[in-house]
Order: structure tokens, then sequence, then C-alpha cells
């Protein structure tokens, strides 16, 4: 995964995610015998941690765990498309699919022609479905609007001035969800996905554990 760049002379705006330096930092603690949750149900299903651990383990450790960032980045991918969906429709033909107008029943049974089941199977796209609902209501309150509107996956670019530098640099991204309320006020909306239940990390409270909502994403700049 790799750091934004400036697009003026390609430098990193933020630290590049180098798997090499995230694993020798992760092989301080297995050495010591520490792993996470999520790490130790993955490398160890039967729940028997060998006494010690080879090179050879370390090895396969390494490969188990990229497997997993590549099929959670698969899945999240799935999970940011129904999201944008549900806010911002989708045109299939040129007929105009508005999904939030629709009935849970219906918005599934459509959903499911455009998500691959095979990743989020139908009871997780309700999950999301629920989700979407509950974040629709939440923004309608606390924004005080009845009349949101959404734009998803909102591209954004301009000019930013390098305080190292001084110089303009020429920026671009792109933003999961810009909602504008009805005063005109705009508010940006960044989705997280993760193999943890969300409800459960929130339940311990503000000291969370490395294993809990989001570690990949704790962990990712953490060298």
């Amino acid at each position: 995964m790799e750091g934004l760049r400036r697009a003026s002379n390609g430098t990193l705006i933020f630290p590049e995610f180098i798997v090499e330096n995230y694993f020798k930092e992760r092989r301080k603690d297995w050495e010591k015998g520490n792993f996470t949750l999520t790490e130790f149900n993955l490398l160890f299903p039967d729940g028997n941690k060998p006494e010690v651990l080879t090179e050879t383990d370390f090895k396969e450790f390494e490969t188990k765990i990229q497997e997993m960032w590549d099929a959670q980045g698969k899945i999240g991918t799935e999970i940011h498309k129904i999201m944008q969906y549900y806010f911002s429709g989708k045109i299939v033909n040129g007929k105009e699919f508005l999904f939030r107008s629709y009935s849970d029943e219906q918005l599934l049974h459509n959903l499911s022609r455009f998500i691959n089941l095979e990743l989020v199977p139908e009871e997780r796209i309700e999950d999301a479905i629920k989700y979407c609902r509950n974040l629709e209501d939440y923004m309608k309150k606390a924004y005080n609007s009845k009349h949101l509107k959404y734009f998803s996956e909102y591209v954004v670019h301009g000019e930013m001035l390098n305080p190292e530098t001084q110089e303009i640099d020429n920026l671009i991204g792109m933003i999961d969800l810009v909602v504008l309320d009805d005063r005109g006020n705009v508010h940006i909306i960044d989705f997280k996905t993760s193999p943890n239940d969300y409800n459960i990390a929130v339940e311990e409270g503000e000291k969370l554990p490395l294993y809990a909502y989001s570690p990949a994403k704790k962990l990712a700049f953490a060298y």
C-alpha cells in the first residue's frame, strides 16, 4: 500500500506502508509468543501454538496474513459499493436505481444483483442495509436536516501550500461520501470496514484491545 504522493515531485505526503517493515515489527512480538487474537485464530486454527517457532513458521505467518489482507480488501470493496449504491443509486442501461427509496426487501434483491455474493453473502448485505438506514437517520438528526444530498465517491482536487518547501502542490483524492445539509454545510464521511465486530469493541470502553475493531488500520504506520 503506497502513501499519497505530491503531484509536483512525487514525494510522499503520508508514510508508505512497507510490508517488510510491518512484519519486521510484528516478528518481535511473535518471537516472544505474543499474537493478536486475529493473528492467533488465523495462524493456529486448532488453538495450539508450538512452543518453538522456526523461520519457516514466520514465513508462513506472513503469507497467511497477506492472503487475509487480500481477501479483506476485496470484501471491503464490495461493502463500499453497497454504501455507494445506497446513497447515490446506480444507473444500469440508462435506468436509474434510487435504492434509498426501496423497501429493505427490494433493496436486498436489487443490491444482490450487483454485489459479489461469494464475498458478501445476503445476510451481510442485510447488515449493511441496516447500517445505511441507521446512518441516514443519524445524519438527519445530527445535522438537523430533513433533506440531505449525498455524493458518493466524490473526486476532489486542488492546490495546497507545502509548509516545508513553501511551494504549491497539486493534490487529488476521493471522498467516500460527501453530505450537503439543508443550510449548505458540507460533511465528509469516510467508511471503514473491519473483520471484527464494532459493537464488541465499543463495549470495551476507551482503551481498546489490540485485536478490537480496526487492528490493521491502527498498526498500518506503527513502525
